[in-house]
């Protein structure tokens, strides 16, 4: 049995109920940072993604190469 199976089974359910309320706040608070510090970043790193809502958004929005 692969690990893909189950943890994409998984993924939807961590959205739900933890991923995406943990990506808001941890969104706010990056947008924050950046606004307040003038940071320019052309690649990051995004460790324990989750399902990589983090690192998609800093791939789309920032358009940042983001290793995850």
């Amino acid at each position: 049995m692969s690990i893909a199976l189950p943890y994409s089974q998984l993924a939807a359910h961590y959205d739900e109920f933890v991923g995406l309320a943990q990506f808001r706040q941890v969104r706010r608070i990056f947008d924050h940072c950046v606004r307040a510090h003038g940071l320019r970043f052309s690649r990051a790193a995004d460790f324990g993604c989750g399902t990589g809502l983090l690192a998609q958004y800093l791939a789309s929005h920032w358009r940042a190469l983001v290793y995850a």
